[in-house]
């Protein structure tokens, strides 16, 4: 071999490497890009005046909604209708010894994003009579569970939150 083979080789050596650099230090940034636009919902039980179920994304990127699961006293709705909710709500509130409610709901779209810092009012109960709110509020905490499947713009993976344990 001749010295100018040697630079010829050095040279595509060379070149090897800063290849191999350049896919390690692509990948790391597309890792980075992830992780840095994963959102992270989390649920939220308020129970003073007002019964309120919400969530929060806390994460750093939008969540989008792949799935909303609610159970209304053992009944199973999966992305369920205004109609669908609004006749299972009723049928708690009429067996309800603990008084009279009244309600709103907002229910999660397939599809939709949630942006980071949003906090989105699920369901909200208040209590016809301050009396017995604390009593009917206890017995509708054990009526309701959720849970929302989410992921990131990425799609990479699907994350959840539950109201209870679901393991």
């Amino acid at each position: 071999m001749i010295s100018s083979d040697y630079i010829a080789f050095a040279s595509a050596l060379i070149a090897l490497l800063a290849l191999i650099a350049t896919i390690a230090q692509l990948r790391a940034a597309k890792k980075h890009s992830i992780l840095s636009v994963r959102p992270l919902i989390r649920f939220h039980i308020k129970n003073d005046d007002v019964l309120c179920y919400s969530f929060e994304n806390q994460g750093l990127g939008p969540g989008l909604i792949k799935e909303f699961i609610i159970v209304v006293a053992g009944k199973r709705l999966k992305n369920p209708t205004h109609e669908q909710l609004q006749s299972a709500l009723a049928e708690i509130q009429g067996g309800s010894i603990d008084g009279a409610f009244e309600y709103e709901f907002h229910l999660p779209v397939v599809g939709a994003a949630y942006k980071p810092g949003k906090v989105v009012d699920l369901l909200l109960f208040n209590s016809l009579d301050p009396q017995k709110s604390i009593s009917l509020y206890s017995f509708l905490e054990h009526k309701i569970e959720m849970m929302l499947l989410y992921q990131s713009l990425y799609g990479e993976k699907v994350f959840g939150c539950y109201t209870i344990d679901h393991s």
